[in-house]
């Protein structure tokens, strides 16, 4: 599957497939991206609307101009903003299905000049939205070495988020590309470190940055009580993540939402009760099968997370 000429794989589309509640009817996909899980999803003719969120204006525009289904209904910006679509079936409780693939899209990472990646040479921005808030270049003009330091240790979990944060301080005025960006973080580590790691020194910093500029920890942590509550009976929340940051947190609600009350309901007071709200489809996630990590090795970080309302 292609997407504006670069290769899309729609990560665990198997896993996700076979977790759609039985006539689905109402589709909330918070992150369509290049469109790989829709087009799939879509494929079941009793579907009756898919709603597809992004908050990059460039997909909304090319699902605009280039229409994959007539039940797709497209909304631009970020899931958290759902609130404001005027969605009738999120209101009402009525959704069957709401989607969200936390991934960084492979046109983002593959296009220099949307700057979340260092194989190329591109501005240092890493806005999902390009047209919102400020770059990571911005910001690190501004930032002191505490600030960048805490982010990097915070959303990067590097144990040299200082070392890092001080090398990019005193170089800030000559740095301008994300290569520029990544050498000058690479290059302030030790070599004995470089040596034993499987990534690229840059990769957590990176991670960290684009984290804290765009929200997106609190954007999850703040999204999905209200997804939950948009769907109905038997509806389920489907969620994939790609670190431990956002697993963790998507974990941590579900279980939340399986916390009841060891005590008959009569000998609580009032309010106290609590009932568990549905269920989790398996507890330990889907991960990646042996077929899908050969058809697309970068799906070996993903993990897919089932709760299905009561």
């Amino acid at each position: 599957m292609k997407f504006q000429g670069i290769e899309h794989y729609p990560v665990l589309y198997r896993e996700v497939l076979e977790n759609i509640p039985q006539n689905c009817k109402f589709v909330f996909d918070g992150t369509l991206g290049h469109g790989g899980h829709a087009k799939l999803i879509l494929q079941d003719k009793k579907i009756e609307k898919y709603f597809g969120i992004d908050q990059d204006a460039n997909i909304i525009n090319h699902f605009s101009e280039n229409i994959l289904d007539e039940r797709l209904i497209l909304h631009h910006g970020n899931f958290s903003e759902a609130k404001k679509f005027g969605i009738e079936e999120i209101k009402n409780s009525n959704l069957d299905l709401v989607l969200l693939d936390l991934g960084t899209s492979m046109s983002q990472l593959k296009t220099p000049q949307r700057g979340f990646s260092f194989m190329k040479d591109g501005p240092i921005d890493m806005r999902m939205n390009d047209t919102s808030s400020f770059t990571v270049k911005e910001w690190l003009e501004e930032a002191s070495i505490d600030e960048i330091s805490q982010v990097i240790l915070e959303y990067g979990e590097d144990k040299f988020h200082y070392r890092i944060a001080r090398s990019i301080h005193e170089n800030i005025h000559n740095i301008n590309t994300t290569l520029e960006l990544a050498s000058i973080i690479e290059n302030c580590l030790p070599k004995s470190h470089l040596r034993k790691q499987k990534i690229h020194g840059a990769t957590r910093s990176f991670q960290a940055f684009r984290i804290y500029i765009n929200n997106e920890l609190e954007v999850i942590q703040n999204s999905l009580d209200f997804f939950f509550d948009s769907l109905k009976s038997g509806g389920r929340l489907l969620v994939i993540s790609f670190h431990s940051l956002e697993d963790r947190i998507v974990k941590r609600k579900f279980r939340s939402w399986l916390e009841e009350s060891n005590m008959p309901k009569h000998l609580l007071p009032e309010g106290e009760y609590k009932e568990a709200l549905g269920k989790m489809i398996s507890r330990k996630g889907f991960e990646a099968s042996k077929i899908e990590l050969e058809e697309n090795p970068p799906s070996r970080s993903a993990r897919l997370r089932v709760f299905e309302k009561k």
